[in-house]
């Protein structure tokens, strides 16, 4: 099922999002599968996102070798830099603070 999002009366990401869902609710009736089966797939696989996945990402390694050569003292400077000059907490895909 494609949609079009340049065709009349659809206009931005709003229109082409509900769309989008409208065809994911299309997919489970014609699979005769409750819509919750279909979340459940979705959500299942990782690489799969329900959400859009935030603009910068930092990860650590957590090996062996990388845990013998400092991993965990250069992840705790890491969240230590990112938290005093960014406001960015572990695992959140915050903004930072605003200067205001």
């Amino acid at each position: 099922m494609a949609t079009t999002p340049d065709r009349p009366g659809c206009h931005g990401l709003a229109a082409s999002l509900i769309e989008r869902l409208h065809a994911v609710q299309q997919l489970a009736v014609a699979m005769q599968r409750p819509l919750s089966d279909v979340m459940g797939v979705a959500s299942f696989y990782h690489l799969f996102r329900l959400v859009p996945p935030p603009l910068h990402r930092c990860v650590v390694c957590r090996g062996t070798a990388c845990f013998v050569r400092g991993a965990e003292r250069l992840e705790a400077g890491l969240r230590q830099s990112l938290v005093a000059q960014h406001g960015v907490e572990r695992g959140t895909a915050g903004r930072g603070r605003r200067n205001s």
